[in-house]
């Protein structure tokens, strides 16, 4: 196949970014482009998840607007959120208005780069809320426009909620099911009528009113991966300072063996866990820091194996490679002996998925069988390694008790009380597709009386976490006898037990490696960034990204003093 034989434009737009790891670079989108340039095809990756859309869609007057519900929200009192949710449901009204004038925009753009690449098709990764209505609204222009383009979706939204997808639309000629890279360059050559769909494995398409899903291909080693491309005339965005945030996600491992009721990253990434190759990795830490400069990066997978770690840790220390990571990975499985060695060799963070420290809970509502009180040692030990550590909770359980809440609560505060290198990332229970929780529910005490609306109006959801849980959007799902609004109350209110004890609070590992670069706090960035989300401070985004980029560029500094614990 000759080079010229395909022309391709990759799109990626979530909507309104809500953090900073929104305009972090796409890791799936530079492996889709590595895959089809090794495979002969052109293609062009158009990044629209920048700061930009911010500057548009937030008007003076809806930053007015916003100001007030802010005021309210901080005042104290609770009688105040009622109000302030009327005025934040009339403000999201206007924004949607502006949404649709953006949404016209980057169609035009879009529509331009199709004529001037002659382009085949354009695949885009789905989002959801207005990730996903935009995109819906662009790939539907499109086809009216250039009615023998093709268009594809992917990304794991099209995964998890294939079915909603095409209860939405009819535009996508087929989506891919699971990882992407394996059959990209068969999709490119479908767009030009050399390959048909159902010779395709990994894929879902329609066929009159059904939906049909080709047969999946066992998931290939890591190490066949391609190289991701972040090349100036494939990813363009990738190299404007002030719009991308130039942290490298890395794809050193995918799946999880862990078989957890709430979760879905089994689904997305498959069981076994696979992992690359450390030298492979090392090379491409060394890649990226010659091409874009960057000495941070995120381990990808959802449960990087400690035996990767040690492997990566050491060639980067034999090589004296000055590089900083985050990763997440379990406590319980962690070689705690080797946490000085990994500090030195670079892990600078992990993220912990705790959930709870009650024994009971863990077994019984979650189906995590790790023992808490080695848990809780091993993040007593990271902390005082000078590891920065995230602990997740979901709260409340299905079946939540007093004694369970006590216990939890002491002993989070116990290891991260006063601990400037920690933080507690607290979550309400959700119902996500292909969980254990959503197609089992009655062995957990839950009730939905209409799974698939649920699902429809999770798609379509706003990502609120910046906002008071009185803000957030609610669904129709209980557990025991808990509404879903009642459960975002309860852990908010956790949460807020837990700050009083001095605990930071949602805090996450890939930001507080920015405010490291940046030599802020993790809990005095983060209050930053919520701020600027709030308000849709595009502008002050713009010029904070500009910043973090030199940071990332240079570097790491040494760590504080305060994350080591005193003699």
């Amino acid at each position: 196949m000759s080079v010229r034989d395909t022309s391709g434009i990759l799109v990626t737009f979530s909507g309104l970014p809500y953090t900073t790891s929104n305009f972090f670079l796409d890791n799936g989108m530079a492996n889709l482009a590595g895959a089809l340039i090794d495979g002969g095809h052109n293609v062009l990756i158009l990044d629209y998840n920048t700061p930009t859309v911010l500057e548009y869609v937030f008007t003076k007057d809806i930053r007015k607007g916003l100001t007030s519900v802010s005021d309210l929200i901080n005042s104290g009192n609770m009688m105040n959120h009622v109000k302030a949710n009327q005025i934040y449901e009339n403000i999201q009204a206007e924004i949607d208005k502006l949404m649709g004038s953006y949404n016209e925009y980057l169609f035009n753009d879009i529509a331009t780069k199709i004529q001037q690449r002659n382009a085949n098709y354009v695949g885009f990764k789905l989002w959801l809320g207005r990730g996903i209505k935009s995109t819906i609204y662009i790939a539907e222009r499109l086809k009216q426009q250039f009615p023998n383009l093709k268009i594809y979706g992917g990304g794991p939204a099209a995964t998890l909620f294939t079915n909603q997808v095409f209860n939405l639309t009819d535009v996508f000629d087929a989506v891919t099911i699971g990882e992407g890279e394996w059959n990209i360059c068969d999709i490119a050559e479908h767009s030009i009528g050399k390959r048909k769909l159902e010779s395709i494995p990994n894929l879902a398409y329609k066929e009159g009113s059904r939906i049909v899903f080709t047969p999946q291909h066992e998931n290939y080693s890591l190490n066949q991966l391609p190289n991701p491309v972040y090349d100036k005339d494939v990813y363009p965005d990738a190299h404007v300072s002030n719009q991308k945030i130039r942290i490298v996600t890395m794809d050193e491992s995918r799946g999880c063996n862990n078989k957890c009721a709430f979760c879905t990253h089994g689904v997305i990434g498959g069981r076994p866990v696979r992992k690359m190759d450390a030298e492979r990795v090392v090379e491409q830490f060394a890649k990226h820091t010659k091409t874009l400069g960057t000495h941070v990066f995120n381990l990808g997978g959802s449960c990087v194996p400690d035996s990767l770690i040690n492997d990566i840790t050491h060639i980067t220390k034999e090589k004296n490679i000055e590089i900083i990571f985050n990763c997440f990975t379990s406590a319980e499985k962690l070689n705690t002996d080797r946490l000085d060695k990994y500090r030195d060799g670079g892990l600078f963070s992990v993220f912990y998925g705790i959930e709870s420290l009650d024994k009971n809970i863990l077994r019984n509502d979650y189906l995590k069988a790790f023992n808490p009180d080695t848990v809780a040692n091993a993040i007593k030990q990271s902390l005082d390694s000078g590891i920065y550590v995230t602990g997740s909770i979901i709260y409340p359980a299905p079946r939540e008790t007093f004694k369970s809440t006590f216990r939890t609560r002491n002993l989070l505060a116990d290891m991260f009380e006063n601990k400037p290198n920690g933080s507690v990332v607290v979550f309400y229970p959700g119902l996500m597709p292909h969980s254990t929780w959503s197609e089992k529910p009655e062995k957990f005490a839950i009730e939905c009386s209409d799974i698939e609306k649920h699902f429809e109006d999770l798609i379509n959801c706003e990502v609120r976490h910046f906002l008071p849980p009185s803000l957030w959007e609610t669904y129709n799902y209980s557990m025991n006898g808990k509404s879903q609004a009642k459960l975002a109350q309860l852990s908010n209110i956790f949460a807020r037990s837990l700050e009083r004890k001095n605990v930071t609070i949602n805090a996450m590992g890939d930001s507080a490696m920015l405010a490291f670069m940046l030599e802020k706090s993790a809990s005095e960035f983060g209050q930053m960034l919520g701020d600027m989300f709030l308000m849709g401070d595009g502008s002050g985004l713009s010029e904070l990204i500009e910043e973090i980029n030199k940071g990332i560029c240079r570097k790491p500094p040494k760590r504080p003093e305060n994350w080591f614990p005193r003699s």
